[in-house]
């Protein structure tokens, strides 16, 4: 498939390429364990950007300020929220790469499950912060980068897995990875986020597990109808699937009495309070 027009100039280089580990030599030297990369999956067809990608991606440039966002998949998003995207980002690299389709025999048929896999697998070859697209970063996450791995619990029973930082060669992951060769595709969440509650506990020397503080600290009505205090969280996840309707954008937020309206202005702006006058 050819690349779009808004593309061409995102440098596309293949997945474990020798290339790709010069350029995080070259421009991602800190002292942390986990470097300051950003990691997205976008595996599947191609698809259309849409505001709350935006919104995710914007975030990390502002909030964490990266120094590369490796955007993983076969192709990239089109669209005018991917092309206002690269017009203020700069940093991002096309990782090209096949999502995984089997392991331990066991055959992924979902996307979903692909992509539970493929971001344990980026994790590990580049160390760094994974990110759903409909995670948005509302303060810095520097101060668990000097943590090997850490995620967060999402209720009492599970661990989400839509923000993961991570340490190149995390030993979490391999044990993680180990269990796929249990995997049974018709427990939906069980290796994605019911698994690692049962490993951090098992091997709690091995993750930090904060307390929902990468999540939207309430039900999703308190994100897309009312209001809730999210000074204290990391990021806030939408699971904007469950509202895939939702008509806001970069204007509309603007005036938008919810929590939703007060993390994007917060993002867009850098004050959460309601802006008539913008």
């Amino acid at each position: 498939m050819k690349t779009s027009s808004e593309s061409q100039n995102v440098p596309k280089i293949p997945y474990r390429d020798k290339c790709l580990d010069e350029i995080i030599k070259t421009n991602c030297q800190d002292s942390m364990k986990v470097p300051n990369i950003i990691h997205y999956i976008w595996f599947g067809n191609r698809r259309e950007f849409r505001f709350f990608n935006f919104l995710s991606l914007y975030s990390v440039h502002v909030h964490q300020k990266p120094c590369l966002i490796f955007i993983h998949g076969e192709t990239l998003p089109y669209g005018i929220y991917w092309t206002r995207t690269l017009q203020v980002i700069k940093n991002i690299i096309h990782v090209y790469r096949d999502a995984p389709r089997t392991m331990y025999n066991h055959t992924f048929k979902f996307v979903e499950h692909k992509a539970d896999v493929g971001r344990l697998q980026a994790l590990k070859e580049y160390g760094g912060m994974y990110f759903d697209t409909d995670t948005v970063l509302l303060r810095t996450l520097n101060p668990l980068r000097h943590l090997e791995f850490t995620m967060s619990q999402t209720r009492d029973d599970t661990i989400g897995n839509g923000l993961i930082v991570s340490a190149k060669n995390a030993r979490f992951i391999d044990v993680w990875l180990k269990e796929y060769v249990n995997f049974n595709p018709n427990k939906w969440g069980e290796h994605s986020v019911y698994l690692p509650f049962k490993l951090s506990k098992r091997h709690p020397d091995l993750i930090r597990v904060e307390n929902r503080t990468f999540l939207h600290g309430g039900t999703l009505d308190q994100i897309f109808m009312s209001n809730f205090k999210w000074e204290h969280l990391y990021a806030i996840h939408l699971y904007i699937r469950y509202y895939s309707k939702c008509p806001y954008d970069g204007i509309s937020i603007r005036t938008l009495n919810t929590t939703l309206g007060s993390t994007g202005r917060h993002v867009l702006f850098g004050s959460k309070e309601l802006c008539y006058n913008l």
